[in-house]
């Protein structure tokens, strides 16, 4: 199987996926001002006096669908979002939130990897220290 050319039509939309089933719906209290959204990306969601904490938004195609479940659960503006990490089912659905933003921060030690299958089996490059990095260097 080339997995670069699977890849491809997957990203184009040739080919099924078989994530559209986890599309996000539903939300969970499993304690008191905390929530859980299970979705391909799970979301969890943190109240505070300031506003909600997001950690993980959710990947582009069912970011709506944790949003509007989040909306159920709560009215309150999300203030944080906290990424586990950079894949794109766990930091696609921030943009819904931007117009909640006051303020934006970038913090030390962002980085990236990304997996890619090589003759030698799977490896993940690394940039270290995005953070300090503009969207050219």
């Amino acid at each position: 199987m080339d997995l670069e050319a699977v890849a491809d039509q997957r990203w184009r939309g040739e080919v099924e996926t078989g994530v559209e089933d986890a599309d996000g719906g539903g939300c969970f209290t499993v304690a008191p001002g905390v929530a859980f959204l299970p979705s391909f990306g799970n979301v969890v969601a943190l109240s505070s006096d300031d506003g909600l904490i997001l950690v993980d938004t959710g990947a582009d195609f069912n970011a709506p669908a944790i949003r509007q479940s989040l909306r159920a659960w709560s009215d309150a503006r999300v203030h944080t979002i906290v990424y586990t990490h950079g894949h794109v089912d766990h930091v696609m659905g921030a943009r819904l939130y931007d117009d909640e933003a006051e303020t934006i921060e970038r913090h030390a030690g962002v980085h990236i990897g990304i997996a890619t299958q090589t003759p030698q089996g799977l490896m993940v490059p690394v940039a270290r220290h995005c953070e300090a990095r503009g969207l050219w260097d």
